[in-house]
């Protein structure tokens, strides 16, 4: 059980960065697309606080509790931590390869569900896989 529950923190601090750091960037965002990559990374950010808030009292489920820490939440993710700047292009690089880290983040708690005989982790792990598989698309798409 102990490499689910590792995988259950590194899929919890990983979305975690990744929100943060997509909200970041919808405040910091400038350029000729700014409206529309103002508008998508909130649509991004808020979904993933919601997404948060469900992982987080999932896993209290478990009675354990929930990664709280900053310096936690940095240390067992899978990304770094955000660096501020204003150029687009940067951004959705950088939001594109963070989501494919998070969703690599997922398909491991989801197999760490199967071998923990965890099945409705497994199915919140493949709802997340859908949901940043449809982001990072869209981030590819925005790229081209």
């Amino acid at each position: 059980m102990e490499s689910f529950y590792k995988s259950l923190y590194k899929a919890q601090s990983t979305l975690m960065l990744l929100f943060w750091k997509t909200w970041v960037f919808h405040w910091n965002v400038e350029g000729k697309d700014f409206p529309q990559l103002h508008e998508l990374f909130n649509k991004q950010y808020d979904f993933m606080f919601n997404e948060l808030d469900t992982l987080a009292e999932h896993i209290r489920t478990f009675n354990i509790k929930a990664l709280g820490p900053l310096s936690v939440i940095q240390s067992t993710a899978a990304i770094e931590d955000v660096a501020i700047t204003t150029d687009a292009n940067t951004m959705l690089t950088t939001l594109l390869a963070n989501q494919q880290a998070f969703f690599d983040a997922a398909r491991e708690l989801n197999e760490e569900s199967n071998a923990a005989n965890q099945p409705h982790t497994g199915n919140l792990a493949q709802q997340m896989m859908d949901d940043h598989g449809k982001m990072i698309w869209m981030l590819r798409s925005t790229l081209k």
